[in-house]
């Protein structure tokens, strides 16, 4: 279990140096829950000097927390947010009209650029009570909590970037949005105007197009279907197309993350350019914002989603991120306007906005 950051190397990693630019665990006890059933799986380390009386040991200890403290639901107290700070908002979006103009420059199609949210708490958060928050109103693919020492960074992701299955794959495009309505026809007539919007339409074309070209060295089978369909998450909608493929030969699902990361959903188009541009005008590192994070298992197989709509948490303190495409036609308010919505969801979880939607 573990990930990556966005970039291999930081500008200032202070508020990311336990994680670095990697890190995996081994998990020693692990919990997976299927439509087949529940499993709990340990894991031993073991050296020329392990007995049999060693490993028995260890089980009895594991089974013995398992009954004492793994089979209980957990109590909390509820932190409240005291203070929050947008990060530098005005410059943002001056970052996002530099953005529109080298674009009309050079030739750069999409970037997409992440701002930061801080928030300060009335008490320790606890990171596992905002996993319960983000479960009770699970409307994503993926709820991700991972600690490191006294850090943890959590993200609520709609976002698969690929998984792995013997020779079978499967990742998708997701890309273009709009904030939901309050009733059934404000978020109809949103969906429809999503789905006609030129510019979220070139903005997911850019991610469909790339991740076609990409799997399509390694696949002898590509299925991806014409159109986008909508995705709903709490607060927004998402143009979406789902992506299988069937590999030709043995690849690892590693070299499959090297080649898709980051996609333009998160990076932008073309890659390098993109990525240039946003290491010049973004002044908060990414860390592991945006970036692979999943499991992979000893055969090979294995899920990465990408970390948005996330948080890095330390004590009562945490750092929410968020981030739009910016393309020709966008407008820096809207853009603007889009991140905020994106930081609703998991600053509510924290403990924090409750009456927002």
């Amino acid at each position: 279990l573990g990930g990556f950051s966005f970039f291999d190397n930081y500008k200032n990693d202070q508020d990311w140096k336990n994680f670095g630019t990697s890190h995996f665990y081994v998990p020693k006890l692990m919990v997976t829950v299927t439509n087949e059933g529940t499993f709990i799986t340990s894991n031993y380390e073991i050296n020329e000097q392990t007995s049999v009386e060693d490993l028995l040991l260890q089980y009895k200890e594991y089974d013995d927390f398992l009954e004492k403290f793994g089979m209980k639901q957990p109590s909390f107290t509820q932190s409240e947010c005291i203070n929050k700070d947008e990060f530098e908002p005005n410059e943002w979006i001056q970052s996002v009209k530099e953005a529109i103009h080298q674009m009309k420059n050079e030739k750069l199609e999409k970037v997409v650029l992440n701002r930061t949210l801080n928030a300060t708490f009335s008490s320790e958060v606890n990171s596992t009570k905002v996993i319960y928050e983000l479960e009770a109103t699970r409307n994503v693919n993926y709820v991700i909590s991972y600690q490191l020492k006294d850090t943890v960074f959590i993200s609520a992701t709609p976002e698969r970037l690929i998984s792995k299955k013997n020779n079978t794959v499967s990742s998708m495009c997701l890309a273009g949005s709009a904030a939901k309505g309050i009733t059934k026809e404000e978020n109809t007539e949103a969906a429809d105007w999503l789905l006609n919007s030129k510019k979220n339409n070139g903005e997911h074309a850019f991610v469909v197009n790339y991740i076609r070209e990409t799997l399509q060295q390694y696949c002898n089978e590509l299925s991806i279907p014409s159109t986008p369909r909508i995705m709903a998450t709490k607060s927004l909608l998402h143009l979406f197309t789902p992506v299988e493929g069937k590999l030709y030969n043995h690849v690892s699902l590693f070299e499959l993350i090297q080649a898709l990361h980051p996609t333009p959903a998160l990076g932008g188009f073309p890659k390098e350019e993109a990525c240039k541009l946003i290491r010049e005008l973004e002044p908060v590192d990414r860390g592991w914002y945006g970036a692979p994070i999943g499991w992979i298992d000893l055969n090979g197989n294995g899920d990465f989603a990408v970390g948005i709509r996330s948080a890095l948490i330390k004590e009562d303190k945490a750092k929410l991120y968020a981030g739009c495409g910016v393309v020709q036609d966008s407008k820096p308010e809207e853009e603007f306007f889009e991140t905020g919505v994106k930081f609703l969801p998991m600053l509510n979880a924290l403990g924090g906005l409750r009456n927002e939607r």
